[in-house]
């Protein structure tokens, strides 16, 4: 081959390199990127041109901090935080309220994890002033997701907040499918550790919820979150459309929440809702005012939750709360099993369990509690109903009276 012909074929297989996106990057320290004030776009334009299957490596050998704005990641890849290092969201970079150190927008196959001992993203959660959205990461629409081995604290609004994309309403909309949440620590989040509002076979185990909204200590609006929820983790769909199926929530601990450690909210739903199908097994919750909240106003949800072989201890108010809890053939089946309350209310006057606000007479409340354990209750009571029906708290004390 002479070299016209040689330097003709060269440019040919250039060619060919650049359209297929060869050019894309293998494996990425972070290190190497000469983090400075600003490198966020430095990161990004990094992050956009990996190959398939590899990694951006935060690593360890540049002070073990990186400061940085929000990130978007892209679906076939691995973020790889090395033991000790920490990702903080650069002061400053974050004014709009829905800025998400990661966020992750119809993504597919993407590990984010700690090695070691774990990695940490840390937000700036003093200099939030409102909104409740900045979120350490932030799903949307994903599927096949795994993150492992973090500590997630400190951000404006959850640390991991997993939702669709689309609207109910809409001809296109995606749910997030396959969340795998692994040794994963929510300290200190504005609003929530982790809101689950749209999702499909998520699993998440030995993780734990602690402090959610115990830094917000300003007056008003002026803070991030104002109006909470406050919960270790918060079910909270937003559309009738939106599901939780096939939720299974295990070995996880949930410590001094400023409001709850587990809400079910599920104000939204209606009976034409798919199924709900949610199993918290194993967990422990402590010290918040409310250990686990239930709140709806339609009968005709269905499907099941299942609290399987788990403890509430020293709640400030009560263990167990249904607010609002339509009392008139609901469909939807909540069953304990095997649970254990101690100190379950500061107050003599309350109880373990509030049942209030319900709505119609008592025929089948889909309530079964089986092994109920309660010690320590200063009140004497176990449960207690606040309903101004009282042929409804009649019927209800026939239901549950082997629990006074």
């Amino acid at each position: 081959m002479n070299i016209k012909k040689l330097k003709h074929f060269v440019l040919i297989m250039l060619s060919m390199i650049f359209i297929s996106g060869s050019f894309a990057q293998s494996n990425v320290y972070v290190s190497s990127l000469h983090p400075g004030e600003d490198f966020t776009h430095e990161l990004q334009t990094s992050i956009n041109n990996l190959r398939a299957g590899s990694s951006i490596i935060f690593d360890s050998v540049a002070g073990k901090v990186y400061e940085i704005g929000p990130i978007h990641l892209k679906s076939n890849i691995n973020v790889i935080i090395q033991d000790g290092v920490i990702i903080r969201a650069l002061s400053g970079a974050y004014p709009g309220t829905g800025a998400c150190v990661f966020k992750l927008w119809e993504c597919e196959n993407v590990n984010i994890y700690g090695l070691g001992s774990g990695g940490k993203i840390i937000m700036q959660i003093d200099e939030y002033e409102n909104g409740q959205w900045r979120h350490c990461i932030n799903l949307r629409g994903c599927k096949n997701i795994n993150i492992e081995n973090l500590t997630l604290s400190e951000s404006g609004g959850d640390g991991i907040y997993i939702n669709k994309t689309g609207n109910c309403d809409s001809s296109y909309w995606r749910n997030c499918e396959d969340i795998y949440i692994h040794n994963v620590i929510c300290d200190g989040n504005a609003r929530q550790g982790i809101s689950i509002i749209s999702a499909k076979n998520v699993n998440i185990d030995e993780c734990t919820f602690r402090n959610t909204g115990q830094y917000n200590d300003r007056d008003g609006d002026s803070e991030p979150a104002p109006r909470g929820p406050y919960a270790g983790i918060d079910f909270e769909p937003n559309n009738t459309c939106e599901r939780l199926q096939n939720i299974n929530i295990t070995n996880c601990y949930f410590e001094n929440n400023k409001r709850y450690g587990i809400v079910f909210g599920f104000g939204k739903l209606s009976g034409s809702s798919p199924p709900t199908s949610i199993t918290i097994d194993n967990c422990s919750i402590s010290k918040s005012p409310y250990g686990i909240y239930f709140a709806t106003k339609s009968s005709s949800l269905t499907g099941s939750i299942n609290i399987k072989n788990s403890s509430v201890s020293d709640t400030y108010e009560y263990a167990i709360v249904f607010q609002r809890w339509p009392y008139s053939d609901v469909k939807m089946n909540i069953t304990f099993d095997n649970i254990n309350i101690d100190n379950p209310t500061s107050d003599a006057k309350k109880a373990a369990i509030l049942i209030r606000n319900t709505n119609g007479d008592y025929e089948n409340s889909g309530l079964t509690f089986n092994g109920l354990n309660i010690t320590n209750n200063i009140s004497k009571k176990s449960i207690l109903f606040e309903d101004n029906d009282s042929n409804v708290f009649r019927r209800l004390y026939q239901a549950f009276k082997d629990l006074f």
